[in-house]
């Protein structure tokens, strides 16, 4: 099957969503795994951390399915530009959510305790960039918003 220019451009901006928001999940993963690695006190010190950097790659990896949906649909032969505005409008909608969720996240740990509250804001920091992340990948889907 053969797609006419505009509907390949379309694709390779899909496919380029994807993976900058993949990517952010892949990032998350790896800081999350070297925290666990480097704990000296044992697991249960890094849970704070852990658990802000698991809801920033929750979100990156709600955006990538968003993103594949759309490539797939895309690839499937739906209307590109359209499949390209709901699926960049989709990426979109992750954003807030999960910049509130780990607001609660350095809330529930800081009431939980005031030192794991510090280490859970630190990391809720670093998973933060996967906020930005989506966005940049949700305008590489669309860049008209």
């Amino acid at each position: 099957m053969s797609l006419p220019p505009d509907a390949v451009a379309g694709v390779r901006a899909l496919r380029s969503g994807l993976l900058l928001s993949a990517g952010a999940v892949l990032v998350l993963a790896v800081f999350a795994a070297a925290i666990a690695l480097l704990a000296g006190d044992g697991p249960a010190a890094v849970w704070p951390g852990l658990s802000s950097l698991l809801a920033g790659q929750a979100g990156a990896l709600v955006a990538s399915v968003v993103a594949f949906a759309g490539l797939r649909e895309a690839l499937a032969g739906a209307d590109v530009p359209r499949v390209r505005e709901r699926t960049a409008r989709g990426m979109r909608r992750v954003v807030t959510p999960l910049a509130l969720v780990l607001l609660a996240v350095v809330a529930a740990w800081t009431l939980v305790d005031p030192r794991a509250g510090m280490e859970a804001l630190v990391l809720a920091l670093v998973a933060a960039q996967a906020v930005l992340a989506i966005r940049v990948a949700a305008n590489a889907v669309d860049p008209r918003r």
